[in-house]
């Protein structure tokens, strides 16, 4: 199923401000596959990147709770959350 949303592209701010900081992460899935792992870099005053594909609302769900119990919201000076695209929810599949 084809994303044909009218909000591609849409950004929207959260929380203003201005951070600083090493710019680190990529597909969500991945990043999370190594929470508690050596191959995790240092989060402190990092901005966290994130996006997936194909995924639905409950493991995105699970793996942002992993990053927060894992005290690596509580490092990150920011937060960009991209998109997750060819979602269809779970009674759609």
């Amino acid at each position: 199923m084809e994303n044909t949303s009218t909000n591609e592209g849409r950004r929207e701010l959260i929380t203003p401000g201005k951070a600083q900081g090493r710019l680190i992460g990529g597909n969500l899935s991945v990043v999370a596959a190594m929470v508690g792992s050596p191959y995790l870099p240092s989060w402190h005053h990092s901005i966290l990147f994130l996006e997936d594909i194909g995924e639905d609302i409950y493991p995105i769900d699970r793996m942002l709770t992993q990053f927060k119990n894992a005290g690596i919201i509580n490092q990150i000076s920011g937060w960009m959350f991209g998109q997750c695209t060819n979602y269809q929810p779970s009674d759609q599949q």
